[in-house]
């Protein structure tokens, strides 16, 4: 399971869209050391650009899984630096209401 938030237009990331267009993806255990590059990874980037380029993460490819890029079997990408890394497969998508910090015109005042 992971969480990742939706744009302030209220649009899935490029993460959740990859996700269930493939059926896979990856995650890596963000540890300490590792803190500022995987929150760098969180901005919002236009579709082609690449966040591991952008947070200066080295790659290493998925040892299971693959997706079909222009007909050729495509490894995963995982951070080579985290200690710890699953492969996954998507089985469901959960949209939960929230108030995201990027939005507090629509926090609610009663408490």
């Amino acid at each position: 399971m992971f969480s990742a938030n939706q744009t302030p237009s209220a649009a899935q990331k490029d993460t959740v869209v990859n996700v269930e267009a493939t059926g896979v993806f990856c995650w890596n255990l963000a540890t300490y050391a590792l803190k500022d590059a995987v929150n760098a990874t969180s901005e919002q980037f236009a579709a082609d650009v690449d966040e591991f380029e952008k947070a200066s993460l080295p790659k290493q490819p998925s040892h299971l899984l693959r997706i079909p890029i222009n007909a050729t079997p495509t490894p995963i990408p995982m951070v080579a630096s985290s200690p710890i890394k699953f492969e996954c497969t998507h089985y469901t998508t959960i949209r939960l209401p929230g108030n995201p910090p990027w939005a507090p015109s629509t926090w609610s005042s009663a408490k």
